[in-house]
Formats: structure tokens, sequence, C-alpha cells
């Protein structure tokens, strides 16, 4: 499984008056939160904005991709463009070498 993550500049905008969180923040915790629930799934990072980077291969370390998904800031990459393209073929790149029957992709984005 791979999460990617769109960590471009749209995502530091809120949406709603009464939850002042910042779309990348509701984000990450979506993210934390699917990854609390898959115990034995390995699941990866990949952020995308302008450019994609994998940021954690599959792993079972939840404690470890927990980490990196809250310590995920904007402005990591180019913020500059929304390349969702670029996420999904790394992810799908990264997905392709698994010997997992099934592979999965959970997006991330606002766009």
């Amino acid at each position: 499984m791979m999460l990617v993550l769109d960590v471009s500049g749209s995502m530091q905008l809120f949406d709603d008056l009464n939850d002042p969180r910042s779309r990348i923040e509701v984000a990450k915790q979506e993210a934390i939160n699917f990854v609390k629930k898959r115990e034995n799934d390995p699941i990866g990072l990949v952020l995308f904005a302008n450019e994609a980077v994998s940021r954690c291969p599959a792993t079972l370390d939840k404690k470890l991709l927990e980490s990196i998904i809250q310590s995920t800031e904007l402005g990591l990459i180019n913020p500059d463009g929304t390349m969702l393209s670029k996420g999904l073929i790394m992810a799908l790149n990264r997905l392709r070498r698994s010997s997992s029957k099934s592979k999965i992709v959970i997006l991330l984005t606002d766009g």
C-alpha cells in the first residue's frame, strides 16, 4: 500500500470556519488514522507537488511512518503546482516491485 500526499501550496488553505486546521493538517491526521488501523499491512509514503518524492518505502514500522507523516511540512518540495501524475507514477513504481497480491494507492489531495 502506498499513501500519496499532496504537499502543494493550496494545501495551506482551510475550508471550514469551524475547523481552523489547514488542508495539509487534516490530510496528515486522516493518513495517521488510516495507518493506525492497518496493523499488518506494509505502507509507504509519496509526497507530491510540482515534483514527487518517495518519503518512506513500504514498512510495517507504523510508529516510524506516523512520525514521518506528522513531520511532513509544506515546502519540503517545490509547492508551486500539483503534479498528481508524478505522485501516482512514483507510487505505482514502488508497488511494482512489491510481491504482494494486492497493490493499493491511497491519494490524499485537495484537487
